[in-house]
């Protein structure tokens, strides 16, 4: 009878390791599908991330050349506004030269 509780003792004891080594792999195999799974989730949230920094840096852009168009065109416009001026007093600066040149050989 004590040989036999000895047995049972014996098997309890292996049982109780398995049991305990198959908890650890179980331990190990949980920590370790975590792991992949926290770092698949990293990288969604960073390539999301990203994603939506393009899309703001995109829209921020366009937004920006959207409300400078009209800041843009009055700067053409008086830069054509210069030129015509400019242009004028060349004419005008040529046409007095030319007025001069013509009295003074007329002079002569």
């Amino acid at each position: 009878m004590a040989l036999e509780a000895i047995s049972k003792i014996q098997q309890a004891e292996s049982t109780a390791k398995n049991i305990l080594d198959k908890a650890v792999e179980n331990s190990k195999q949980i920590i370790s599908d975590a792991q992949v799974k926290g770092n698949e989730e990293y990288h969604a949230i960073i390539e999301d991330a990203t994603e939506k920094a393009k899309k703001m840096k995109e829209d921020a852009l366009n937004k920006g050349n959207e409300e400078s168009q009209p800041t843009l065109a009055k700067g053409d416009e008086e830069v054509k506004n210069i030129i015509n001026t400019s242009k004028e007093k060349i004419d005008l600066a040529i046409n007095l030269v030319i007025e001069r040149i013509v009295k003074f050989n007329g002079n002569s």
